[in-house]
């Protein structure tokens, strides 16, 4: 469980002496000092301390606080030698601990881990009621009843899964996701473990085990009256929220005692909570006020009259901010923000609640598919029963469709009709005449609703088996009809992909196709990079012949599978839909609008706003804060933003220039302090619509920006917004070597015409220090100065990942806000001529590490599958040579046919390092059919780039599945420098499985999405 969970921390107690007879186990930590527990960092989630305090209790006057700062997958040991037995034989042991704290978004689980006498670690999973968010701040009780015999896992020693007893307390384990930030604290208290035949020692007596409890017990949880005119689980920020609970499954004639829920916002932000008695006829109801705007989490326990979870529900719904007049935005730069929805099959009731979805969250068209072996079953037989409901019930609500007309109906297939699969026929091209007359009919039966048709899906990988020119034919015919009946459509291709399945087939379609298309229409999932690439792609191919009409991005969505995280959806939907225009985009469609399923690990799954319930997702009330903020305005121009290079900003205006908006974020680590002037009154709004007046003085505005697209909005024309050099700037990296202090400087800029008097305060998290805490400056008028301060990290601790930098002056309009990140330097020690490669590797690339290029995306094969797809094992040794690099990489599938100079696009390693003064490098390393190869492909000025004269070694072992990169960057590096002792440095693995490049695992970003030597990891040879 905890091996393979996201962002696992686990501290565990280890084998001590212990009377054998002792069926129990406490611990209270009364007793317990400063060293009862040493941390033991392993993998990649070496971001959690735990240590004794008496700052918050549960029970007497000293708790565990267990801090964590999860970076991605990997766990945490800390030991200590106080364990106790707990067990001498089978039975049922009973499990007991206080937790409070502020935990992260989702606690994915929780366990006991139990070691026996061979040094064999048993696993027991905690229940349900381990794994609940923990932020409002309340002790609560894990309990759970354990069948010794029966561990839900084992590891250690000979891993023979047979226990050997006694066995001894060894440890817990609480996983968790990824989520922003990826910090929280856990308090820990009054842990106890009554073994089969001991008494129980909690220091709080223990109940009885529940007579009402069913594993067939549920709870749902519903609106209680309507949402006002909004869709069901929707409501208008400062509205009572009204639910209703119903349970089933109990045992017969037995009822919990009492109702505890709570409610809570992005990152855990708590929002309400209440107890109440549950009543013998009526199920409670939950009430409380949405007070802001954004999205709802709640969750209802069922308690028993000793306090014990019998069972426990959850639901969603959403406040959303008062929707604003719309805008006529036109000309250049006008959006059409529009959402996929699968309609064709939804019966009535279900299309109209789908419907009135798309209108509450403010989209302003839908694209829809158009089935036509639905339509038309046979060659003489149309059936639009479906659509003619459907076309109208969009008008109703004022949506206008973008129709997709396809796949090829099973008669009018050039495959093989009678296949078993049914894509086998339904992607095969269609006879082109047929296709063309279902088209024609389309347009002419539902031209009066919209005249916006789109001729297939996505021709350029597997939903199209033909190749671009029979595409081009198709798309010929279906342009002529449509245009027959409906002179003003506007036909767009069907939607190209940015899975590189046949790179060739945009290119070729421009090339080919005499029809063109009225708006180019291109797709791209994941984050924001992959809209970047697929961009310049589609804007190549259009270069390339001349095009010039309007882009639409109609397909583009983001999936909340996996690791990805809810809240990381919202983000990427405000990043990528504000920025399209900034693209050429004139149009954009979010993919999609329901979750096409339940299974959070399926992909295809979690790309909806809602989930398939129609509760709301963060990502529903940032398309809804999106389009009410920029609903109407009109894209002007992309800004540069001074001292933040990895800054976006994108300006809009009114149709006018009357008002406009800002929309900007920092994609690089930490928050960049931005200083603004402002030509009027102007708010901040969040991605959950929450809006605050933003304070000015002196004409200036101070901005901080995070990952989190935020929204400036103004009054005023938008050409007179600037974007100014910053009051504060600094690097967003420091990287001291573990126990020794490293300097960290601010500069200070007073664009004032007075001077600038206040402080600068540095707060280091826990096991950071930074000294001294403040400063004090003053600056003349148009001055620049530079105040440092000394920061440290204490190697025997484990690391946090922030430091916050504030500037407090009474002449500036608020506090100047920035953060910066403290990764520690990895040391790297002088060795032999070669490494050791079986010892302990210097960094472990694993899931943690993974650029999924189309994980958010449909494409199954394109997906990684643990582990043993790609995973990394590298040591480093610095010898008289040089650097030298043992890689050991674990892939499935090794795929190396790359071109020559391209070898990047396969199986491969990138590594990169730069010097303190500034020089850049980068090799490629490949194992080619004609034996390994490496290449210097950036150099600085004097470096001959290209394939190294050096031998290098790479093999691959496919019984292991494993390929091993042996190399050494020298001494002497290309251009005359020599590799100094203090440097930056950074490696990926490519991953290709024979369908292209699907990503990579990396030690720190920096090569593969862009070039940014910032990125790299600081190395100190010693």
């Amino acid at each position: 469980m905890f091996k393979t969970a996201i962002g696992a921390i686990v501290f565990a107690a280890a084998l001590c002496a212990a009377p054998t007879f002792a069926q129990s186990y406490s611990q209270d930590f009364e007793k317990a000092d400063a060293s009862y527990f040493q941390p033991v960092n392993q993998q990649n989630a070496a971001g959690a301390a735990i240590q004794i305090v008496s700052s918050r209790v549960h029970g007497g006057d000293k708790s565990a606080d267990l801090s964590f700062q999860s970076t991605g997958s990997g766990y945490i040991n800390v030991t200590t030698g106080q364990g106790g037995v707990v067990a001498n034989g089978p039975g049922a042991a009973h499990f007991s601990l206080w937790v409070c704290g502020a935990g992260p978004e989702k606690l994915l689980n929780a366990g006991l881990l139990l070691i026996d006498a061979g040094n064999e670690t048993f696993l027991y999973p905690l229940g349900d009621a381990s794994v609940k968010p923990l932020a409002d701040g309340d002790w609560r009780q894990i309990q759970q009843d354990i069948d010794i015999a029966k561990p839900a896992a084992h590891w250690g020693d000979k891993n023979t899964g047979a226990i050997q007893y006694p066995l001894r307390f060894f440890g817990l384990g609480f996983s968790h996701a990824n989520t922003a930030g990826g910090k929280g604290q856990l308090f820990l208290d009054d842990l106890a473990i009554a073994g089969p035949d001991g008494a129980k020692t909690a220091a709080e007596p223990s109940p009885p085990p529940s007579k009402v409890s069913s594993p067939e017990a549920r709870i749902v949880i519903q609106p209680s009256t309507p949402s006002s005119k909004l869709p069901a689980y929707f409501y208008p920020a400062g509205a009572m929220v009204s639910l209703r609970l119903t349970i089933s499954g109990l045992a017969s004639g037995a009822a919990p005692a009492t109702l505890d829920w709570r409610a809570w916002g992005v990152n855990s932000v708590p929002l309400a909570k209440g107890r109440v008695a549950w009543g013998a006829k009526i199920a409670p109801a939950i009430q409380f006020r949405a007070t802001r705007p954004g999205i709802i989490y709640i969750e209802a326990k069922a308690l028993d009259t000793v306090g014990r979870t019998i069972t426990s529900g959850e639901t969603r719904c959403a406040a959303l901010s008062p929707r604003r007049a719309p805008e006529t935005a036109g000309g250049a730069g006008a959006m059409h923000y529009g959402v996929n929805a699968h309609l064709g099959g939804l019966g009535p009731e279900d299309a109209d609640r789908n419907v009135a979805l798309i209108a509450a969250l403010g989209f302003q068209y839908c694209r829809m598919d158009v089935n036509w072996d639905a339509v038309q079953p046979r060659p003489d037989a149309w059936e639009w029963g479906a659509y003619d409901r459907l076309y109208p019930l969009l008008a109703k609500y004022g949506i206008t469709p973008s129709s997709l007309l396809a796949y090829t109906a099973h008669w009018a297939t050039t495959g093989d009709p009678n296949a078993a699969k049914w894509q086998d026929w339904a992607f095969a091209p269609p006879r082109a005449a047929d296709y063309a007359t279902f088209a024609g009919q389309a347009a002419k039966r539902y031209g009066k609703y919209s005249r916006y048709w789109e001729i297939w899906n996505e021709p350029d990988n597997d939903f199209w088996r033909g190749d671009a020119a029979t595409y081009a034919s198709l798309f010929a015919a279906a342009s002529v009809a449509i245009k027959n009946v409906q002179p003003n459509a506007q036909v767009m291709n069907g939607g190209f992909s940015e899975v590189p399945f046949r790179a060739r087939f945009i290119s070729d379609f421009t090339r080919l196709e005499q029809v063109k298309p009225d708006i180019f229409a291109f797709h791209s999932h994941g984050p924001i990079d992959n809209l970047r690439r697929a961009e310049v792609n589609i804007d190549n191919a259009m270069k390339q012949s001349s095009w010039t009409m309007p882009k639409w991005l109609n397909e583009s969505g983001f999936s909340s599978s996996g690791s990805n995280t809810e809240y990381e959806q919202a983000v990427t939907l405000a990043q990528k839909m504000s920025y399209a225009p900034a693209l050429g985009a004139s149009g954009y469609f979010w993919y999609d609008l329901r979750n096409d399923g339940d299974d959070p690990m399926d992909s295809d799954h979690n790309f909806g706003l809602v989930r398939h319930d129609l509760t709301p997702k963060a990502a529903a009330v940032a398309a809804y804060t999106l389009t009410n903020v920029l609903g109407g305005l009109k894209y002007v121009r992309s800004l540069p933003v001074p001292d933040a290079p990895n800054a976006y900003a994108v300006l809009y205006a009114n149709p006018k220039n009357q008002h406009g908006v800002l929309v900007a974020w920092n994609e690089a680590e930490g928050a960049a302090p931005v200083t603004c002037a402002l030509p009027g009154a102007a708010r901040r709004t969040d991605l959950m619509g929450v809006s605050h007046p933003i304070a000015t003085k002196n004409g200036l505005a101070a901005l901080t920006l995070s990952a989190e697209p935020v929204y400036i909005e103004f009054s005023g024309a938008a050409d007179r917004l600037q974007l100014k050099s910053g009051v504060m700037s600094f690097a967003n990296r420091l990287s001291p070597v573990p126990g020794e202090p490293a300097s960290f400087s601010v500069k200070l800029h007073n664009p004032l015409g007075a001077p600038l008097r206040g402080v600068v305060r540095f707060t280091a998290p826990v096991h950071w220090t930074a000294n001294p805490k403040t400063i004090n400056v003053d600056i003349p008028a148009g001055a620049e100065r530079s105040y440092a301060t000394k920061v440290r990290f204490d190697e025997d601790k484990s690391p946090s990942t922030g430091m916050s930098v504030v500037l407090q002056s009474p002449s500036l309009p608020g506090d100047v806000t920035g953060r910066v990140i403290l990764r520690p330097a990895t040391l790297v020690r002088r060795g032999a001529e070669t490494p050791a490669p079986g010892g302990a590797p210097t960094v472990t690339l694993s899931k943690a590490n993974l650029v999924s290029l189309f994980e958010a995306t449909p494409m199954q094969d394109l997906h990684f599958h643990g582990d043993t797809d790609l995973s990394a094992a590298v040591t480093m040794t610095r010898t008289p040579q040089g650097l030298h690099l043992f890689v050991r990489v674990q892939d499935d599938i090794f795929s190396q046919n790359a071109p020559a100079g391209m070898e990047w696009q396969g199986d491969s390693l990138q590594y990169s390092i730069a010097l303190p003064t500034g020089e850049h490098y980068e090799w490629m390393a490949a194992l080619r059919q004609s034996g390994p190869i490496a290449a210097l492909t950036i150099g600085p000025a004097g470096a001959a780039t290209g394939n190294l004269s050096t031998p290098v070694k790479i093999e691959r072992d496919e019984a292991r599945h494993e390929t091993v990169y042996d190399l050494v960057i020298p001494s002497a590096l290309p251009g005359g420098r020599t590799l100094p002792d203090w440097f930056t440095f950074d490696l990926l693995v490519n991953d290709n499985d024979g369908g292209g490049r699907k990503g990579w695992v990396e030690w720190t970003p920096g090569i593969g999405l862009s070039k940014e030597p910032n990125n790299f990891q600081t190395i100190v040879v010693r």
